[in-house]
């Protein structure tokens, strides 16, 4: 079998470390830089080889990856993941794209073909993931909640949360709860900082709509701060109604500005590695 032709939607902080990875020899002896896109293709030129800069998404194939990772915006999972899935893997970093429903069903559609490809959701900063699948896909998942803390200056915010708070990001002092509420409207107005959450709502089996989302933003911050509740339905144990819980949190170094915390990054390469072989379907990494 040949080395595995991964294509990097990207070429921020994380598209570059993981086209890093690429390049390292006991990585490369698995896996081939296929291409690289960027929104502005200037930042990639002298970065890799000429021959592997993708102008346009749309002309991926011809550069015949077997997966094709995006790293850059959720706009880019919505538009391109549907046609990439019809010619191979797909593994989307911005897992807020799903929250979109015309995406996601799109999506879902591609992956249920027999014998099509896989999309595979990395797990980012999510805490206890395993045992939020295994009570997903039992139908055990009762409520879910998740609290995701930063410093302001990490807190990226677009749409009609963005305008509001910017002015205040920039200045702030403290602490403040930024959004409490239903998952998916937070994320459009914060589809960088919460596609840890929305790999909660997929991987729990309640969806964006039943999984409760707070963003708080602290000054005194020196880490990314994620807590996850989930519960399970009460049962009956010796007559008193008990239920299984999961509460766990992740406190990940980094700086104020830092969108995404150093052990993220390494939880995107292991995943990136991970995303291969598994058939259709979609797979949590």
């Amino acid at each position: 079998m040949g080395r595995i032709r991964v294509g990097v939607l990207g070429f921020g902080a994380l598209g570059r470390h993981l086209v890093r990875t690429l390049k390292e020899p006991e990585v490369a002896e698995r896996f081939d830089l296929a291409f690289v896109w960027n929104r502005s293709v200037e930042a990639v030129r002298g970065q890799v080889p000429e021959d592997k800069i993708l102008a346009h998404v749309a002309e991926f194939r011809s550069f015949e990856p077997d997966l094709v990772c995006e790293v850059s915006h959720q706009s880019v999972t919505r538009r391109f993941a549907p046609s990439i899935l019809e010619y191979c893997d797909f593994f989307a970093g911005s897992s807020t794209a799903l929250a979109d429903p015309d995406t996601e069903q799109a999506v879902r559609e591609a992956v249920a073909r027999p014998g099509g490809h896989g999309l595979y959701i990395p797990r980012g900063a999510l805490p206890g993931l395993e045992d939020i699948l295994r009570m997903g896909r039992a139908g055990k998942v009762d409520s879910a909640s998740v609290t995701m803390e930063k410093h302001p200056k990490s807190l990226h915010f677009v749409g009609p949360l963005g305008a509001d708070a910017l002015p205040v990001m920039e200045s702030m002092e403290g602490r403040a709860v930024l959004y409490d509420g239903p998952l998916r409207p937070l994320c459009d107005m914060a589809p960088s900082n919460v596609n840890t959450m929305a790999v909660l709502a997929m991987a729990s089996g309640l969806g964006f709509d039943q999984t409760r989302a707070t963003l708080v933003a602290d000054s005194s911050l020196q880490h990314h701060i994620v807590n996850v509740q989930v519960n399970g339905f009460p049962q009956d144990v010796a007559g008193q109604p008990l239920r299984f819980s999961l509460d766990i949190t992740r406190s990940s170094p980094a700086g104020a500005g830092d969108v995404t915390s150093t052990a993220t990054f390494t939880a995107f390469v292991n995943a990136m590695l991970e995303s291969h072989g598994r058939g259709s379907g979609m797979h949590f990494v």
